[in-house]
């Protein structure tokens, strides 16, 4: 890579709104990813979806279905962790 090359690590689908925007990542980036993943788990789909640039754009301004809506039997107390953990706004995650 040339100096001042940019490139994104990682698998995107788990990746938080700040790392797709290059932006400087902390503990809060480690969560939206947690989240994804326990969305996933919980409904049995990925939180978000599409191909290429749509994964990108979903990420970045587009809520997932509610997981309840996937998955009636989830408890509603998790189902709002894993939307908490899923919020765009880092300032507003755990």
């Amino acid at each position: 890579m040339g100096t001042g090359s940019y490139s994104i690590v990682g698998t995107l689908n788990y990746m938080s709104p700040e790392q797709l925007r290059g932006e400087a990542l902390d503990s809060r980036s480690d969560l939206f990813s947690f989240g994804a993943v326990l969305y996933e788990m919980c409904t049995g789909t990925l939180a978000f979806t599409g191909i290429g640039g749509a994964v990108y754009e979903s990420i970045l301004s587009r809520a997932p279905i509610t997981p309840t809506r996937l998955n009636p039997l989830l408890h509603l107390t998790l189902a709002h962790i894993i939307s908490k953990a899923l919020e765009k706004d880092r300032t507003v995650r755990y």
